[in-house]
């Protein structure tokens, strides 16, 4: 069969086996049904960043060598409660529980009971018998300064011991450290212990005036996870509603619910062949599912307008879809390779996460497509079948009479007017692209959990009381990290940051913080010994759950800044700038780099906003290839990318001017907008080019048509998209919302390019210039 009569072929075999065709698509849709119950959710950070990059790997050899990331125990009552014996039992009692239940995955427990039992220890040593629960020697050891034995005490002050434990007179802080290599289900499981304990302990009423909080990452993580996937459910649903009602009102066709329908299934298909895959869920597929009904409901719309047009004017069902299928085939084909070729851009990207969501569209709209073609054509044929033909047409024409004449109206307007059309489009875009640069980035992990959740309350609250809100860790590897040379490099390092950054970090804990005693501004510091026996000596008497916390071996150290609540971004440049002021010695060997959680947070999210004008642009450019292959015409391809390259710039300054900063969702929102900018451009352009071919119209006349006709759907799908992305406005989420808010805006200006700016670029094109071109010209141009 030639290519051009495939579109024919094809649409004579769905309407013979139009039967057949609803049979496989049920049993396709029962077999991959099951598929939606076996998807996992997948929270780990080599879904933010590739396993590849050096920051992933330099956390993975600190987590080798200092453990995961640690998980806080604040204890909220007096001293005098919480270093009572009956809750120092109770804190032992945890803490044995733990180990015992998650054997070899803590690597250490650092609070009260462990400082106690150490003193206790060392006491012995010297030949002296404590019991550590004894309260004279609770207190003693608790207000020891290091000048005697236990047993003189300083009621004033808070032991060097006991001090990193204790932020003030109400709180104390106990660190547990998970072993490395845990999966987050595991490190979950270690927080939802201790939660329990606490809770258990209350309900017996062991915990006396005493209120206990669990706060760390994987919480943080787990609370996102959770409460953004219910929160996309319930915005999924009001989306669905939301866009049913939009179809009922302006898609006056019969089963105007249906696609709707099509493009459910389409989403349901593709998730549930992902359950039987095993490909897991993340923050970015649940996106996925509101913009792919947004987009993928598009084709089902557009088949199914110009079915109801066709049906107006054949003789019967099955011929007004033969005649849908043959004049829209091609058209909405090449509508969607232009953007699964926008969603492909996003491979570039160096987050796992933002490539998955690139892909999880690319299939999910070829699916749309696929199911529009097939199931919805079939569907049609058999349920119009059993009316007459004259009435389906008479109950289209019916409802979209005036719809089509106000379509008209607006299309005359604007090929009448295309230089100052033309000319304030490139003014606004220009104005876009300056506004572009002064766009601000806003990127805050505490914006991705609800702002009522319990969790996020607990988080500032640790905050408020540590007075810093996380540790960015860096790691220091050398030939002798011990040598006296390296330490003073270190402390003065340290000094020059505390200096530089007063406002920006509140602490800094490392080998040199152990032997000088200073890891705050203020503290009174002790000298670097010049001899290798006295630091040797200083670093025995420090208990090992200190001194492991910053040494591993002889030459890997770590350097942990406690730094005030910050944008990611901007922790990303203060861990730049921490680096370039490192500047050590020619004569040293030494290697600084960012490790942890954090770094790789802060890098994932600087990966996401760098490229995203490199996106945009490969995206315009590649669909700028693919229009001039399909079209052999170097101007239509142009004209088709020139207004969409424009609607970036608009939709800039419009965020700019709203005040909606950047963020990691709308970091993919110039692609979103290449794709469905184009689409629309492409099946405008296409219904034109078949009204000046196939009847013979001049420019002006085949576009007025081809507005009220395909415009008709075109518009339809674009409200129909606005009421489904406009839902996230209504999110918990700040992220999400300024998303719905982003995109609702960028549908709406490429529903304008589309409809506005294109028809009198075209027409003014093909009238004053193609026209006057001798033929064989013309047709190239």
């Amino acid at each position: 069969m030639h290519i051009k009569n495939f579109p024919r072929g094809l649409a004579h075999f769905i309407a013979r086996r139009s039967w057949g065709l609803i049979i496989i698509a049920g049993i396709i849709t029962l077999v991959l049904a099951p598929g939606l119950t076996q998807l996992k959710q997948e929270t780990g950070m080599d879904t933010m960043l590739s396993p590849d990059k050096k920051v992933f790997k330099d956390t993975d050899f600190y987590y080798q060598h200092f453990g995961g990331e640690s998980n806080a125990i604040l204890l909220e009552g007096s001293l005098d409660d919480i270093f009572s014996t009956e809750t120092l039992i109770l804190l032992d009692e945890l803490e044995q529980q733990l180990f015992e239940a998650h054997e070899n995955e803590i690597r250490s427990f650092v609070g009260p009971v462990s400082i106690l039992k150490l003193a206790a220890a060392e006491a012995q040593k010297l030949g002296f018998s404590f019991d550590w629960k004894d309260p004279v020697f609770v207190d003693s050891v608790l207000h020891y300064q290091g000048d005697g034995l236990p047993g003189e005490t300083n009621e004033d002050a808070i032991s060097s011991e006991m001090a990193p434990l204790i932020p003030d007179q109400s709180h104390v802080v106990i660190n547990v450290r998970p072993a490395e290599g845990l999966t987050h289900k595991e490190s979950l499981a270690i927080v939802r212990d201790i939660e329990e304990f606490f809770d258990r302990a209350k309900e017996e009423g062991k915990l006396h005036d005493i209120d206990a909080f669990v706060i760390g990452d994987v919480e943080i993580m787990e609370t996102i996870s959770n409460a953004m996937t219910s929160d996309l459910k319930f915005l999924l649903g009001l989306s669905l509603g939301v866009m049913a009602v939009i179809l009922l009102l302006m898609f006056r066709v019969r089963w105007n619910l249906l696609s709707l329908f099509m493009v459910g299934l389409a989403t349901a298909w593709t998730f549930g062949a992902m359950g039987y895959a095993g490909i897991p869920l993340s923050m970015s597929s649940m996106a996925v599912i509101p913009i792919l009904i947004g987009i993928g409901i598009d084709y089902s719309i557009q088949f199914q307008n110009r079915y109801q047009e066709e049906v107006s004017t054949r003789k019967s069902i099955s011929r007004a879809i033969i005649a849908s299928i043959k004049q829209m085939f091609t058209v909405v084909g090449v509508a969607l390779i232009a953007t699964i070729l926008g969603f492909i851009t996003l491979f570039i990207s160096e987050v796992p996460m933002i490539r998955d969501f690139g892909m999880n569209l690319a299939i999910g709209v070829a699916v749309s497509f696929i199911v529009a073609l097939f199931l919805l054509h079939s569907i049609l044929n058999i349920a119009d079948r059993r009316i007459p033909v004259t009435k389906a047409g008479k109950s289209s024409e019916a409802a979209i009479r005036l719809f089509e004449r106000s379509l008209a109206a607006a299309a005359r307007f604007s090929i009448n007017h295309p230089a100052p059309i033309f000319v304030l489009a490139v003014i606004i875009a220009a104005a876009g692209a300056v506004a572009d640069n002064w766009l601000p980035s806003k990127v805050d992990h505490e914006e991705l959990m609800p702002q009522d959740s319990q969790t996020l309350k607990d988080v500032r609250y640790l905050r408020e009381v540590t007075g810093y809100s996380g540790e960015l860790h860096f790691l220091i590897k050398t030939d002798d990290i011990l040598a006296p040379s390296v330490l003073q490099w270190m402390n003065d390092y340290q000094d020059r940051l505390m200096l530089q950054y007063p406002d920006e970090i509140k602490r800094i804990d490392s080998p040199a913080t152990i032997i000088t005693g200073k890891n705050k501004p203020g503290d009174k510091a002790d000298p670097i010994p010049d001899n290798r026996e006295d630091i040797e000596y200083i670093l025995a008497q420090t208990p090992a759950m200190y001194r492991d916390e910053v040494i591993s071996g002889m030459s890997v150290a770590n350097l942990s800044i406690g730094i005030k609540h910050m944008q990611m971004n901007e922790i990303h440049e203060l861990a730049e700038d921490i680096i370039e002021s490192a500047e050590p010695p020619p004569d040293m060997d030494i290697e600084i780099s960012p490790a942890g959680n954090l770094a790789l947070i802060t890098e994932a999210v600087d990966a996401m906003m760098s490229r995203r004008a490199l996106m945009n642009a490969l995206c315009l450019g590649a669909m700028f290839v693919v229009l001039f292959l399909v079209y052999r015409r170097f101007t239509r391809a142009l004209f088709a990318i020139i207004p969409v390259g424009m609607v970036l710039g608009w939709s800039s300054l419009a965020l700019f001017v709203l005040g909606v900063p950047l963020n990691t969702m709308t970091a993919v929102l110039g692609v979103l907008v290449v794709g469905i900018g184009t689409e629309f451009i492409v099946l405008l352009l296409g219904r034109y080019e078949e009204e000046k071919q196939r009847r013979g119209l001049l420019p002006h006349d085949a576009m007025v048509v081809a507005i009220s006709r395909t415009g008709r759907a075109i518009v339809t799908t674009a409200l129909t998209t606005l009421g489904g992305f406009g839902v996230l406005i209504a999110s918990d989420f700040v992220l999400i919302r300024d998303f719905g808010v982003a995109t609702t805006i960028s549908i709406f200006l490429c529903l304008w390019a589309s409809m506005v700016v294109v028809p009198p670029l075209v027409v003014w094109w093909d009238t004053r210039v193609v026209n006057r071109l001798p033929k064989d010209i013309a047709d190239r141009v």
